[in-house]
């Protein structure tokens, strides 16, 4: 038996990986770049992998998810910019605090979002132009096994996020090969070897309504992952809900919530507020409640100051938490 502890987390592995670490122990939060057209983790130039990964440890952080995007991968460009080496240095560093890490496929492309984990459009080999290859479902997963065998020896890998938000024509438990994500999660599980798949809800990351039609087998190594957000970002129905919370908590146990009743594994894979909105605190201030509710594990996003619409979790010097964020975090 292979035992592996982080802060709180523990999972064993008896030759196939089962779920006996406690998932409501996550306390994550996601740091960006390497999915942009930064191809590098963010803050580098302010602080070193160790420094900042010390501060999340001190602020109560015990897994970190890392967005990248599958071009740097399939491209050759990670392997040429150093993003690699930063990501051996994010292992390392993850194990001496201790911190579990997911790998989060956030982006096909580093310049822009795509609806759903495949393409028909194709990236160069930064070391051969004329080498070119398509993102296509097969090689995307091509790419994540790329990963896995350069990442995959470090206990420190909790697990994979298989694909950020799928959106558009994405679909669930429909049968349509080219968008059904229950078909790439379900394919994904058995060409990868990695101890838990992470996955999220399809438009845009909190529609889960249609994924109890999972197969029961898989609960011992999927977390579902819903992205929730307020109204700096999604859509709300009424504005009911800013004196009537009961209204969020119909719809988050209506799009997620009724999965972890039904015995799921239930991890919120993204949420965050903009401080500079006065109903996106009020809304964050609902969804820690709820959480707290239901002990539910989850990532925040972002570490990042500078996120479009909910900023982060640190304030522009890098080191400085928002203080309204980090309190309601830190009660949690």
């Amino acid at each position: 038996m292979h035992v592996v502890r982080l802060v709180g987390l523990v999972f064993f592995l008896f030759g196939v990986p089962t779920l006996g670490w406690d998932p409501h122990a996550v306390r994550g939060v996601s740091w960006y770049g390497m999915e942009t057209e930064i191809q590098n983790l963010e803050g580098l130039n302010v602080f070193d992998v160790e420094t900042h990964m010390d501060r999340m440890s001190h602020f109560g952080f015990n897994t970190l998810r890392l967005p990248f995007a599958m071009e740097g991968v399939l491209s050759g460009v990670y392997e040429n910019n150093g993003a690699y080496d930063t990501l051996h240095k994010v292992f390392q560093s993850a194990e001496r605090y201790p911190m579990g890490v997911i790998l989060d496929l956030h982006r096909l492309f580093f310049h822009t979002t795509s609806p759903l984990w495949h393409s028909s459009l194709a990236v160069h080999h930064v070391s051969n132009t004329e080498e070119t290859v398509v993102l296509s479902e097969t090689n995307v997963l091509r790419g994540w096994k790329d990963l896995l065998d350069r990442f995959s020896f470090y206990p420190s890998l909790l697990g994979i996020d298989l694909y950020n938000e799928p959106h558009g024509e994405a679909s669930f438990h429909t049968g349509n090969k080219s968008t059904d994500f229950q078909l790439f999660i379900e394919r994904a599980m058995q060409e990868l070897n990695v101890s838990f798949f992470f996955a999220t809800g399809i438009h845009w990351g909190q529609d889960m309504r249609s994924y109890s039609h999972l197969p029961e087998s898989y609960r011992s190594r999927l977390v579902l992952s819903p992205h929730v957000y307020g109204p700096t970002v999604s859509t709300m129905e009424k504005d009911d809900w800013k004196t009537d919370p009961s209204i969020l908590v119909y719809r988050w146990n209506t799009y997620f919530g009724y999965l972890d009743t039904m015995g799921w594994t239930v991890v919120i894979g993204e949420f965050g507020a903009s401080q500079y909105s006065t109903e996106d605190m009020l809304w964050l201030s609902y969804f820690v409640d709820y959480l707290r509710q239901r002990n539910m594990g989850w990532i925040f996003w972002a570490w990042n100051p500078w996120s479009h619409d909910v900023q982060g979790f640190l304030q522009g010097d890098w080191k400085t938490p928002v203080p309204e964020k980090w309190r309601l975090l830190s009660s949690l």
